[in-house]
C-alpha cells in the first residue's frame, strides 16, 4: 500500500508574512510537521507542496522530498488545498508511484504526534472508511452556548434550558482541525467541487486541544512556545 504524506506551503500569508517558516523555538515552524510525518510508520513518502524556493530549502533540510515548485495558479489565496492534493497525485501517477491513501498535513500545526498521523491511518485502513482526521473536543464553544445577534444587538438564538446544562451533560461535539486529513485517492479523482472530498463514510481521532494548535498569530506562536517550554506534547495526556 503507497501513503503519500503532502505538507502544503505556499509562500503567501496575509495574517502572519512567512508563517510556514516563522522561527518557533529556534526552527522554521514547518520542520515540525516534517519530523512527525517522518516518523510515521505508515508513510510511504513525504513531500512538501511548496511555490517558493527558499522554502523548499528549507523543506529538505528538514528531510522532506520536494520534488517540484507548485505552479502559481495553484498558490493563490482561494484555492483549496483539495486541487494541490490532486496536483501532487497526478505527479506521483505519472511518475508511476500510485498513492492508495492522501494524507493532508498542516504546516502550522507544529504540536501533532507522530501517534496521531498513523492513528488517523490506521482506522483508515482498518475501516475501509473514505477519509479520516484528526479533531478536538469543543468545550467552551460548545453550540448549546452560541448565539446570533443583528445589528441592533438583539440576541437572535432563543434561550434554551440547554444553555444552562454542565459541560459533563453537554452531548459532546468536536472539531475537525485541520491539521491531519487523510482521503482515498478515488475522492481527489471525483472531486467535483460541491464538498471536500471527505466521502461517506468519514471517521475522526480526537486529539488533545494543545497538539491541534494552528498558527494563525503571534499570539499563538506564544501559546505553542509556552507548551513546548513546560511539557513533552507527545504524550497522550498533559495536565495543565
Amino acid at each position: 500500500m503507497n501513503i503519500l504524506g503532502v505538507i502544503p506551503a505556499r509562500r503567501g500569508s496575509k495574517g502572519m508574512p512567512r508563517k510556514n517558516v516563522v522561527d518557533l523555538m529556534g526552527k522554521p515552524l514547518i520542520s515540525y510537521m516534517i519530523e512527525a510525518a517522518l516518523k510515521s510508520q505508515l508513510i510511504s513518502r513525504l513531500i512538501v507542496s511548496t511555490d517558493c524556493l527558499e522554502f523548499a530549502r528549507i523543506a529538505e533540510s528538514c528531510g522532506a522530498e520536494v520534488p517540484f515548485i507548485r505552479p502559481k495558479e495553484l498558490a493563490q489565496d482561494h484555492i483549496s488545498a483539495i486541487y494541490v492534493i490532486q496536483h501532487a497525485l497526478k505527479y506521483f501517477d505519472e511518475k508511476l508511484f500510485k498513492p492508495d491513501y492522501l494524507v493532508s498535513l498542516q504546516p502550522t500545526s507544529p504540536l501533532v504526534s507522530p501517534k496521531d498521523i498513523d492513528r488517523c491511518l490506521q482506522l483508515m485502513i482498518e475501516s475501509n472508511c473514505d477519509s479520516c482526521f484528526t479533531m478536538k473536543k469543543i468545550e467552551e464553544y460548545h453550540p448549546t452556548r452560541m448565539y446570533g445577534m443583528d445589528d441592533n444587538k438583539v440576541i437572535l438564538k432563543p434561550y434554551t434550558s440547554e444553555a444552562h446544562l454542565q459541560r459533563q451533560e453537554r452531548e459532546p461535539v468536536y472539531k475537525l482541525d485541520g491539521a491531519v486529513i487523510v482521503r482515498k485517492r478515488i475522492l481527489l479523482e471525483r472531486f467535483n467541487e460541491q464538498d471536500l472530498a471527505f466521502g461517506e463514510d468519514r471517521r475522526g481521532i480526537v486529539v488533545p486541544w494543545y497538539r491541534a494548535v494552528d498558527i494563525n498569530e503571534p499570539l499563538d506562536l506564544i501559546i505553542v512556545e509556552s507548551i513546548m517550554n513546560r511539557y513533552n506534547w507527545l504524550e497522550d495526556e498533559i495536565v495543565l
